[in-house]
């Protein structure tokens, strides 16, 4: 189940050019909104308890001071674009509420579907979908969010075990973001560090 969810969120993220659809309107403002400070508060307590205490001090020295930051979706945005840089001293992990909030209605799929003993094909044909079809081959030229397309109610988290299930996922998948982001940030950095001592900068 976990190698399953993973295997998409690797391919989601890594291979940005998979969803190449525009779903910065796929969720209202009003929701994005509601959502944000949840969205915010959880990569934080992900970091900040699971993540920080288990870098080594190598680690917390070369990526330094690490800021989040969490803007709201811009038309023509990807959908999942998770990206970091350096700011001088500074690591700059940048976590769109759009693409946090698109990974945790996945995670919840994928635990209602897995709880309901249903295929979890269906959500590789929602995003096959999303990559192929154009705007114009859905109703009222919109794309559906991941919850509607897979019809899960309202109150799927009452359902004994889609909960406990769906945060796991988020925090494993949210974590790994954040590990991923921070690699970039490391390796970015010695790369550079490593071309200047060689004489041979590169950009």
């Amino acid at each position: 189940m976990r190698a399953v969810v993973f295997m998409t969120v690797l391919l989601l993220c890594c291979a940005r050019p998979a969803l190449a659809a525009d779903l910065s309107e796929m969720y209202t403002r009003d929701t994005l909104q509601k959502d944000a400070m949840r969205l915010r508060t959880a990569v934080g307590k992900i970091y900040n308890l699971g993540i920080k205490p288990n870098l080594t001090a190598t680690e917390r020295d070369e990526l330094g001071e690490i800021e989040f930051r969490f803007p709201m979706a811009k038309t023509g945005d990807n959908p999942l674009n998770f990206y970091a840089y350096r700011d001088g001293r500074k690591a700059i992990v940048v976590m769109p509420v759009l693409s946090l909030k698109l990974l945790k209605d996945l995670t919840t799929t994928y635990a209602w579907v897995q709880i309901n003993d249903l295929l979890h094909s269906t959500i590789d044909l929602y995003y096959s979908a999303l990559r192929r079809r154009p705007l114009s081959k859905f109703p009222e030229n919109c794309y559906p969010d991941v919850l509607s397309a897979h019809d899960i109610p309202q109150d799927a988290y009452e359902q004994h075990g889609v909960e406990s299930l769906s945060l796991s996922l988020r925090n494993e998948a949210y974590a790994f973001i954040i590990v991923h982001e921070f690699a970039h940030v490391l390796f970015r950095h010695k790369r550079l560090c490593q071309n200047h001592e060689s004489g041979n900068p590169r950009r």
